[in-house]
């Protein structure tokens, strides 16, 4: 009865200590993941193209803006 008892004391005991060091493991690996994908969204961030911005004239056309600290080059001056 006696060895029995400590039998499954020493087997309860290896059970926690294996899913212990296996979720660890788990979560350091999950951990390296979300680090990853955190600097992979801080990539893609600096990356991004600068958009264009188009108006439509009354005919139709599309004229790309400029912004206000470059000069207009266009032809006809803006109304």
């Amino acid at each position: 009865m006696s060895n029995d008892l400590i039998e499954l004391v020493k087997q309860r005991k290896n059970f926690y200590r294996d899913h212990y060091h296996g979720m660890s493991t788990f979560l350091i690996v999950v951990l390296f993941f979300i680090f990853l994908f955190n600097l992979f969204i801080l990539y893609l961030y600096i990356i991004r193209p600068v958009p264009d911005f188009y108006a439509s004239s009354m005919d139709g056309k599309l004229v790309q803006l400029m912004p206000l600290n470059t000069p207009n080059y266009s032809s006809t001056p803006l109304i």
